[in-house]
């Protein structure tokens, strides 16, 4: 089995807003946000957590949610 160390920031932008997406049905932004911080604090690697931690907030292909865990993420610290 291959090892993949490291993806492009869009494919993680793209596994984070599926994630967001997935988490979202019948909660606030808010609360999603939590539950996908929990998800990529639980299940991404560091090397995945540093690399979606350094994606820009202000990047236009990041759902709303994506963003709020984003910065959620870099609030609790945890690269």
């Amino acid at each position: 089995m291959k090892i993949i160390k490291t993806m492009g920031s869009q494919r993680l932008i793209k596994m984070l807003n599926q994630i967001s997406t997935n988490l979202s049905p019948h909660r606030s932004d808010e609360d999603a946000a939590e539950l996908v911080k929990t998800h990529i604090t639980k299940f991404w690697s560091k090397t995945m957590r540093d690399q979606i931690l350094s994606v820009p907030s202000d990047t236009p292909d990041l759902s709303n949610i994506s963003k709020i865990a984003i910065k959620n993420l870099k609030e609790l610290n945890i690269h």
